[in-house]
């Protein structure tokens, strides 16, 4: 993984696959038995021309490669879609400019299942889920949704719960000079009460074979912005209690790996 220096915004991508058979993976085999996906964080290009970094860029043309040689079946993305201050609505350039111009390889036109980070929400949060109505790609119908999907060849389920880590924690202050944590004057009690109870009644209802819980802040991390409190307060215990296959996130741009929740 490369740094640039120059750069403020860095993105991290990972290539996850669930596999029915990992004999035939090994051997180059499982092309067709298994499910690929990206998982794909803090993209959001520039909020000023040309609204694309060049690191950005690398990364989308590396996925497209991939997503052709692997067949990738979707993408996950983790949030902070558009820096510094999401979109001012479905119509924005933005969506153009930083997405639909850079993402643009053919293999990746496959389902993006969207969640919202912290820039996000500093915009108009709602124009991205209006977009799922302009995009073939895009698919962000609430701010937070699961997808279910069938491992092929085989009888092996992925339930994907896409959640929303600003609307439970609430937002970071955009003036900070030094990453903190997630401010909880900001949090809306009764929305962050209510998709609480939603994730725990996916989680406790759900017979998926891989159970993946994925949005923008991370539970644990070792970087700059750290672990989020809030979550190993709220989150992590039902992520514990319905033993959950994984948690992905974003927020901090680099990439790192915690063997257990």
């Amino acid at each position: 993984m490369q740094t640039y220096k120059n750069v403020r915004v860095l993105y991290f991508v990972c290539l996850f696959s669930l596999l029915s058979l990992s004999e035939h993976f090994a051997s180059g085999k499982g092309q067709k038995q298994s499910l690929r996906f990206f998982a794909v964080g803090d993209w959001g290009g520039l909020p000023f021309f040309p609204y694309k970094t060049f690191v950005e860029e690398a990364v989308a043309y590396q996925m497209g490669k991939l997503a052709e040689k692997f067949q990738a079946n979707f993408v996950i993305s983790l949030g902070d879609n558009f820096y510094t201050k999401g979109v001012k609505d479905s119509s924005d350039a933005r969506f153009k400019n930083t997405f639909e111009d850079v993402f643009s390889a053919k293999p990746l036109h496959i389902p993006w299942l969207i969640s919202a980070g912290n820039h996000d929400h500093y915009g108009n949060v709602s124009g991205q889920l209006e977009y799922s109505k302009k995009s073939k790609r895009w698919k962000f119908p609430s701010l937070y949704y699961t997808r279910k999907f069938q491992v092929p060849s085989s009888n092996a389920t992925v339930e994907v719960l896409i959640i929303d880590t600003v609307l439970l924690c609430g937002k970071t202050d955009p003036d900070a000079k030094v990453p903190g944590q997630p401010l909880p004057y900001t949090i809306d009690h009764t929305q962050a009460d209510k998709q609480l109870q939603w994730i725990k009644k996916k989680l406790k209802s759900s017979k998926a074979t891989y159970l993946l819980v994925c949005g923008h802040y991370p539970v644990y991390s070792v970087a700059e912005h750290g672990s989020t409190d809030c979550l190993l307060k709220k989150l992590l215990p039902m992520l514990k209690k319905y033993k959950v296959s994984a948690y992905i996130s974003g927020h901090d741009h680099n990439l790192q790996m915690f063997p257990k929740l």
